[in-house]
């Protein structure tokens, strides 16, 4: 009997894990999402993400970079009318920061080819925003324009 709760609350511990991640769409270009790359955006499993003003959203992935990278910069804007509007105070700034090694922890720039990462970081929805329906673009970029990791996910903002 006991073999057989354990057996469930295995199942159950294991369906939580699994939902914990968001659905997020692959970005056009050159580096698509891979398996291993998960994305957790807090309090979002299913789009459309609801992006609550005056709240922080914590977002979290894993990526293993293809190159050694030096520098990686975010690249996180909000398309509004069908142009991409930066997220302040996100966008363009360094993500050698929140950048953690799985192994040792925080880990920062540079990077090495075939290590597998954890990116952490997380962004003010701030009042000024409108109360819209968005797709948001989430990308850490080389300064000469390379991704390693780019998706998209329909995300409101309420």
């Amino acid at each position: 009997m006991n073999k057989a709760v354990f057996f469930l609350l295995a199942i159950a511990a294991s369906l939580f894990v699994l939902s914990e991640a968001t659905r997020v769409q692959s970005c056009s270009g050159e580096r698509g999402l891979k398996e291993s790359d998960s994305i957790v955006i807090s309090g979002c499993n299913n789009p459309p993400c609801k992006l609550k003003k005056k709240t922080k959203i914590n977002v979290e992935f894993k990526f293993v970079p293809d190159s050694d990278v030096s520098k990686l910069e975010n690249s996180v804007f909000a398309y509004v009318l069908g142009l991409p509007v930066p997220f302040v105070g996100v966008d363009s700034t360094s993500a050698c920061d929140n950048i953690h090694e799985e192994e040792s922890g925080k880990s920062g720039c540079p990077l090495k080819a075939g290590t597998k990462y954890t990116y952490k970081n997380s962004f003010d929805v701030l009042e000024v925003y409108p109360k819209i329906r968005t797709t948001v673009q989430w990308a850490l970029r080389e300064p000469n324009g390379k991704d390693h990791v780019c998706f998209k996910v329909d995300s409101r903002i309420v």
